[in-house]
């Protein structure tokens, strides 16, 4: 006997749960003075903002990831975030 297939959850089941535990990830990262952990946050926020359509609040979440990885000279993540950034004003 095979195994029964497993139901793919949907972003729209998903993105919504995202955005809250992103929203609260980003708060309590910002409370404790955790800057990667806010600028992860927020990115995968803006992210998922994308995802529900609210273009405004995600570009506002990918540019704070874009300004706290320059506060911290992370390269790496000023350029996924700026590539991000331009693909959610498309």
């Amino acid at each position: 006997m095979g195994q029964l297939p497993v139901p793919l959850l949907s972003d729209a089941v998903l993105a919504p749960k995202r955005e809250i535990y992103f929203t609260i990830f980003a708060f309590l990262c910002s409370t404790l003075g955790d800057k990667l952990g806010e600028a992860k946050a927020s990115g995968n926020l803006g992210n998922t903002l994308k995802v529900l359509g609210k273009f405004e609040e995600a570009i506002v979440c990918c540019e704070r990831h874009l300004d706290i990885s320059k506060e911290l000279n992370d390269q790496v993540n000023e350029h996924v975030k700026i590539s991000r950034r331009q693909f959610a004003f498309k």
